[in-house]
């Protein structure tokens, strides 16, 4: 460990406090989040194998090895990169054009699965854009006070930046538009000047959640009938649910012993990816659920301790964003499998089978561990006698 006295001035809007109290401590690696996500990364790996093995063999759980493998040196690589760098003017308009880019060809181009589009060549763009949009926003409210503590420029920020990439993905898929939605709004959280501008967003949320129920294309119609009453349909809308709750409700306190479930063997759809919690519950009962929302726990609370004791707000709100779409997507997977909300389709961070997904989220951990490694040094010096 060793002390620096970096200026925080370029970085943050944080006014900035002679030294030697502006002093930053910068340490070695976050050792309880590497080793979380480690853990959290064997667990998925293991139940990737035991929800395919009986239909595809080897097929998912060597490529996702390879995915696990690249990922993990994706992560290391920005563990050890100062992630001041990226609080960078030209960077955050690229990221922001890349990404208008990237979503526009995905509604061209894009492939709809389940009445959603989200693949190009087998590439989520929207994984992408998630994290290139949690930088583009906290450089945003990091450089420019309008956007924190006016009314008229936290809107433009709003729209500009949260309301553009949210909106396209939104034509294509609504799910990840939502996860999107929640992170940016619970970065603006941390930093505006008024709490009262967001009953004014919840309102536009209700307006715009009623319309997209109401003139939405059929098959979000259908899951919002599937979710309040899937037994009505169980051989269509309400299949997957229904699969999912047998899952659930089969593992029971002890689980039927890994390996051992029946719901995987041809009735439960997307068994290793989007209902892998159902299979968790199912072959691994409560302990094993528990383990796992324990472990995603203590990965939340060290994601938003770093976030706290970073030395400044762009590292800060970094944190925040990554660390709640984390959160956020465990809730929405955990939601589904046992029918607590519409089915969405999205799957468990570093559980689910996954290319992009997996790969984004390792580099997000990765940043993580290197806003960790920055932070604020709060001890009292000794005077020298």
């Amino acid at each position: 460990m060793e002390y620096n006295t970096y200026s925080t001035s370029r970085h943050t809007q944080r006014e900035v406090q002679p030294a030697p109290k502006n002093r930053v401590v910068v340490g070695g690696v976050n050792w309880v989040i590497l080793i979380t996500t480690i853990l959290l990364l064997s667990f998925g790996m293991v139940m990737v194998f035991s929800a395919s093995y009986d239909k595809y063999g080897y097929y998912y759980l060597s490529r996702n090895i390879i995915w696990a493998l690249s990922g993990g040196v994706l992560m290391l690589i920005f563990s050890q990169i100062n992630y001041n760098g990226f609080n960078n003017r030209q960077l955050a308009l690229a990221l922001y054009a890349l990404s208008i880019v990237l979503l526009i060809l995905v509604l061209v181009l894009g492939r709809s699965v389940g009445g959603a589009k989200r693949r190009i060549a087998g590439i989520q763009p929207s994984e992408f854009v998630k994290v290139f949009t949690i930088i583009i926003l906290a450089h945003m409210l990091d450089t420019n006070k309008k956007f924190t503590e006016t009314h008229k420029g936290f809107w433009t920020c709003l729209i500009a930046f949260v309301g553009v990439p949210v909106g396209l993905i939104l034509l294509g898929n609504a799910s990840t538009a939502i996860i999107l939605a929640v992170v940016c709004l619970a970065m603006m959280f941390t930093v505006v000047k008024s709490y009262r501008w967001f009953f004014e967003v919840g309102l536009v949320g209700v307006v715009g959640f009623i319309g997209m129920i109401s003139f939405g294309k059929g098959f979000r119609a259908a899951r919002i009938n599937a979710w309040l009453d899937p037994f009505k349909d169980t051989s269509d809308t309400g299949y997957q649910v229904v699969h999912s709750l047998y899952a659930v409700a089969s593992g029971g306190l002890s689980g039927l012993g890994l390996g051992n479930s029946r719901e995987k063997l041809s009735y439960l759809p997307e068994a290793h990816n989007d209902m892998i919690f159902s299979i968790i519950c199912e072959e691994l009962g409560l302990p094993g659920a528990a383990m796992l929302v324990i472990l995603f726990c203590v990965l939340i609370f060290c994601g938003y301790r770093a976030a706290i004791k970073c030395y400044n707000t762009f590292g800060s709100l970094v944190a925040v964003g990554i660390t709640t779409m984390i959160a956020f997507q465990v809730i929405i997977n955990m939601g589904v499998a046992t029918n607590t909300i519409p089915n969405t389709g999205i799957p468990m961070p570093f559980i689910s089978y996954g290319g992009s997904s997996l790969w984004i989220n390792m580099v997000s951990i990765g940043i993580l561990l290197s806003i960790s490694r920055f932070f604020k040094d709060n001890r009292k010096l000794k005077k020298k006698e």
